[in-house]
């Protein structure tokens, strides 16, 4: 079992497409909306739980240990371990 984390923004695009001559592409000015997420993952199961964050003050606010620890919780709480 192993837990990662990832940010990402709304407007997170392809530095290169294809378009047809005379076409322009129009693309946002910003980045946009940040997201994060948090996953549990499993060799033989896959993903197992993700927890999704926008963070910033206007939003969800920002991950701190007591999202981590309410993550944790939350996942060993739906887990049957077998000891091996």
């Amino acid at each position: 079992m192993t837990h990662d984390e990832c940010a990402f923004h709304a407007h997170d695009s392809q530095e290169m497409v294809w378009l047809c001559e005379g076409e322009q592409l129009l693309r946002k000015k910003g980045d946009g909306r940040a997201y994060m997420v948090s996953g549990f993952l499993c060799a033989c199961h896959g993903v197992v739980s993700l927890k999704f964050l926008a963070p910033g003050k206007n939003a969800d606010g920002y991950w701190t240990s007591d999202d981590m620890v309410l993550h944790v919780s939350c996942f060993v709480e739906r887990q049957d371990f077998e000891q091996v």
